[in-house]
Protein backbone atom coordinates (compact mmCIF):
# COMPACT_ATOMS: atom_id res chain seq x y z
CA UNK A 1 0.00 0.00 0.00
CA UNK A 2 2.73 2.48 0.94
CA UNK A 3 4.74 1.56 -2.15
CA UNK A 4 1.72 2.24 -4.35
CA UNK A 5 1.11 5.59 -2.63
CA UNK A 6 4.71 6.61 -3.24
CA UNK A 7 4.92 5.32 -6.81
CA UNK A 8 1.72 7.10 -7.82
CA UNK A 9 2.67 10.35 -6.09
CA UNK A 10 -0.48 10.21 -3.97
CA UNK A 11 1.61 10.19 -0.80
CA UNK A 12 2.33 13.87 -1.45
CA UNK A 13 -1.40 14.64 -1.47
CA UNK A 14 -1.90 12.74 1.79
CA UNK A 15 0.87 14.79 3.41
CA UNK A 16 -0.61 18.03 2.03
CA UNK A 17 -3.95 17.09 3.60
CA UNK A 18 -2.22 16.47 6.94
CA UNK A 19 -0.47 19.87 6.81
CA UNK A 20 -3.78 21.60 6.00
CA UNK A 21 -5.43 19.98 9.02
CA UNK A 22 -2.44 21.05 11.13
CA UNK A 23 -2.72 24.63 9.83
CA UNK A 24 -6.45 24.71 10.58
CA UNK A 25 -5.82 23.54 14.14
CA UNK A 26 -3.09 26.13 14.70
CA UNK A 27 -5.35 28.88 13.33
CA UNK A 28 -8.27 27.83 15.53
CA UNK A 29 -6.07 27.72 18.63
CA UNK A 30 -4.59 31.13 17.81
CA UNK A 31 -8.01 32.72 17.22
CA UNK A 32 -9.58 31.25 20.35
CA UNK A 33 -6.72 31.79 22.79
CA UNK A 34 -4.48 34.41 21.22
CA UNK A 35 -1.56 32.06 21.86
CA UNK A 36 0.53 30.07 19.47
CA UNK A 37 1.76 31.05 16.05
CA UNK A 38 0.09 33.86 14.17
CA UNK A 39 -0.91 33.06 10.58
CA UNK A 40 1.78 35.34 9.17
CA UNK A 41 4.41 33.48 11.14
CA UNK A 42 3.82 30.06 9.62
CA UNK A 43 1.55 30.21 6.56
CA UNK A 44 4.14 31.32 3.97
CA UNK A 45 6.48 28.53 5.09
CA UNK A 46 3.67 25.96 5.05
CA UNK A 47 2.53 27.11 1.59
CA UNK A 48 6.08 26.84 0.24
CA UNK A 49 6.34 23.29 1.55
CA UNK A 50 2.94 22.33 0.22
CA UNK A 51 3.85 23.63 -3.24
CA UNK A 52 6.98 21.46 -3.14
CA UNK A 53 4.85 18.47 -2.17
CA UNK A 54 2.43 19.31 -4.98
CA UNK A 55 5.33 19.41 -7.46
CA UNK A 56 6.44 16.00 -6.17
CA UNK A 57 2.94 14.57 -6.51
CA UNK A 58 2.54 15.90 -10.04
CA UNK A 59 6.00 14.69 -11.06
CA UNK A 60 5.60 11.20 -9.62
CA UNK A 61 2.14 10.99 -11.13
CA UNK A 62 3.63 11.64 -14.57
CA UNK A 63 2.07 15.09 -14.88
CA UNK A 64 3.23 17.59 -17.46
CA UNK A 65 6.49 19.37 -16.70
CA UNK A 66 4.77 22.75 -16.93
CA UNK A 67 2.63 21.96 -13.90
CA UNK A 68 5.70 20.87 -11.95
CA UNK A 69 7.45 24.12 -12.90
CA UNK A 70 4.40 26.16 -11.88
CA UNK A 71 4.31 24.43 -8.49
CA UNK A 72 8.02 25.12 -8.00
CA UNK A 73 7.46 28.78 -8.91
CA UNK A 74 4.66 28.96 -6.35
CA UNK A 75 6.99 27.51 -3.76
CA UNK A 76 9.64 30.08 -4.60
CA UNK A 77 7.17 32.96 -4.25
CA UNK A 78 5.94 31.67 -0.89
CA UNK A 79 9.52 31.08 0.29
CA UNK A 80 10.60 34.61 -0.69
CA UNK A 81 7.51 36.00 1.05
CA UNK A 82 8.53 34.12 4.19
CA UNK A 83 12.11 35.41 3.98
CA UNK A 84 11.01 39.01 3.46
CA UNK A 85 8.60 38.85 6.41
CA UNK A 86 11.30 37.40 8.68
CA UNK A 87 13.91 39.89 7.54
CA UNK A 88 11.85 42.90 8.63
Amino acid sequence: MIAALIASGNIAYVIILITLVEAALVLVIHRRTGHGLSPGAFLPNLIAGDFLLLALGVGLGHGKWGWVALCLLGSLVAHLTDLIRRWQ
